[in-house]
């Protein structure tokens, strides 16, 4: 349920930039995405990485660090509800 709670709120929205700041808006069809945007191992964009990044919460092995890259990019209230609420009830 988590993960594809995590799909609707997150998909997508995790790129940094070469300085690592988060980039504003990030369009996947653009030319050479790849060259200029970097996006962590543990992110939202597919079923299988949301997975992934839930039963990393849930195991509570390295959890934070995928919560402060969902932090800066994303905010701090949707991003806190949603990791505190499956830490909770995970």
């Amino acid at each position: 349920m988590y993960a594809m709670v995590g799909l609707e709120l997150f998909a997508n929205k995790l790129r940094f930039d070469r300085d690592n700041k988060p980039v504003e808006y990030y369009d996947p069809l653009g030319p050479n995405t790849s060259k200029h945007f970097s996006r962590p191992d543990s992110n939202f964009d597919t079923f299988l990485n949301a997975l992934l990044s839930v039963f990393i919460v849930i195991a509570n092995d390295g959890w934070t660090v995928v919560y402060f890259d969902h932090y800066r990019t994303v905010g701090p209230v949707t991003s806190t509800i949603f990791f505190i609420s499956l830490v909770i009830l995970g």
